[in-house]
């Protein structure tokens, strides 16, 4: 049995198991959506093995990718303003904020936050870093979050709005300066700002990024999440997930033997050797073929939503991000941004039908995205003659008695453009078919013109 016969086997078996075991159940509150196959290599077409780029414009896209991560290490200093990074204390200084006792917090707080971030000392250390431990990149120097709501509104967990995104083990940075305590660092990556703990960094110089090879080896792309990354002495070093890159050092049999940063024992980083199955990673970018961007969805699916990143989990800009990683394809970390990133067509003001069959007719199936506000899916082709797309998904916009709520869904799913639209109570504007409004193509298309990057 070949590859993609025995993944469909899986995936339809998966399906009819399913199906026998809720038979007779009723499905109360939850969403139909989820009872369709939960298996994105379900929907692929005949020409699943066919290359979505042509191999030359792969590897064009993917020196673009790896200049774009390197960056803050090539950069002439850092990027982001003193302005840039205050709007925090811009956005949230005068508005009623929650903290994670659902109680309002003490006025003191952010101007405290303010003192203890040191922005006399901005660009004082400007130096390259890399991150040694997956973390959380803040946008304050607080592990405390910041809700606009208490945790039982709709507005309130799990939106902390300190939080920016997750940092990926190995990845670069340039650190800025320290706060007043010395506890978190202000970095910048290749797509955003920060402040992180400053445990979790050291200093990258000269010998480690160039000397020792970390910034200009071929790069081997994590396939699987939650793969356990070891170093050469067997000792655990951190777990890792798809949209991790190391530096390939050795391509043996069975697996690759890969640079990871570790601690030098002050502020610097060396490297060590570490070890990854050739089952969990592939050697980057990895062929942009439909099967093998549908075996990586499948990876995902079921994953619990994380907003920003936050508990190890992804939202849906990160996941669309971490799932094209592989494949050398760079997108930016919010979904507004990832939606004008290449050629987008408009949907807006199109009724619902029209809309759907624009998206069936013209979408390129595991290569297009689309965008309502504050969320992006990517379209995987259709069923039944509906569109369908794969997604992480808080939940569904609900009004009942004149209070907006969510049914919570929380996580990696593929569903519809409807989903819940059998629930009495959603929203007038809670269906994602309606709030779509602009499809983008990742890649050229006769269908769709030329690709404007």
């Amino acid at each position: 049995m070949r590859l993609f016969e025995g993944a469909v086997f899986a995936c339809l078996s998966a399906v009819l198991i399913l199906w026998t075991e809720l038979a007779g159940v009723a499905m109360g509150a939850d969403i139909e959506d989820l009872f369709l196959p939960q298996c994105a290599a379900f929907y692929l077409r005949a020409d699943y093995d066919a290359p979505l780029l042509e191999s030359a414009l792969q590897q064009k896209r993917d020196e673009e990718w790896n200049a774009r991560y390197f960056s803050p290490w090539t950069a002439d200093g850092f990027a982001h303003s003193v302005s840039d990074l205050l709007y925090p204390w811009r956005v949230y200084g005068d508005r009623e904020i929650f903290g994670e006792n659902g109680r309002p917090r003490e006025s003191s707080w952010l101007n405290d936050l303010l003192k203890g971030a040191n922005f006399a000392a901005f660009r004082s250390l400007d130096i390259r870093g890399v991150i040694l431990e997956e973390t959380n990149l803040r946008a304050l120097p607080t592990g405390k979050p910041l809700f606009l709501a208490p945790p039982s509104s709709y507005e309130g967990f799990p939106f902390d709005y300190a939080q920016v995104s997750a940092l990926n083990v190995g990845e670069p940075v340039r650190i800025s300066h320290l706060s007043e305590d010395r506890s978190w660092a202000l970095v910048e990556t290749g797509y955003a700002a920060g402040w992180i703990d400053s445990r979790r960094v050291a200093a990258a110089d000269d010998y480690f990024a160039e000397i020792r090879g970390y910034a200009n080896r071929p790069l081997v792309a994590v396939t699987k999440d939650g793969v356990a990354m070891c170093d050469s002495n067997g000792r655990f070093r951190s777990h890792v997930r798809i949209g991790s890159v190391f530096p390939l050092k050795k391509d043996l049999l069975y697996e690759y033997e890969v640079a990871l940063p570790a601690s030098d024992g002050s502020i610097g980083a060396k490297v060590v050797s570490g070890s990854i199955s050739k089952g969990a990673s592939g050697r980057k970018p990895i062929p942009f073929t439909p099967r093998n961007v549908a075996n990586l969805i499948d990876e995902m699916l079921g994953a619990s939503y994380g907003w920003g990143g936050l508990y190890g989990n992804r939202d849906c800009s990160a996941a669309v991000r971490d799932l094209f990683a592989p494949f050398g394809i760079w997108l930016p970390r919010n979904s507004a941004d990832q939606a004008a990133w290449g050629r987008t067509v408009s949907l807006q003001g199109l009724p619902r039908e029209e809309k759907e069959k624009r998206i069936v007719e013209e979408g390129i199936p595991f290569a297009t995205l689309l965008y309502k506000e504050g969320h992006i899916m990517l379209y995987i082709g259709h069923y039944r003659g509906r569109a369908m797309i794969f997604h992480n998904m808080w939940g569904i916009k609900t009004l009942e008695g004149g209070a907006e709520g969510r049914h919570v869904v929380g996580k990696a799913v593929i569903t519809t453009l409807s989903p819940g639209a059998e629930f009495a109570d959603i929203h007038p504007d809670g269906l994602l078919i309606d709030a779509i409004t602009a499809m983008t193509f990742l890649v050229p298309s006769e269908r769709s013109g030329p690709r404007r990057f």
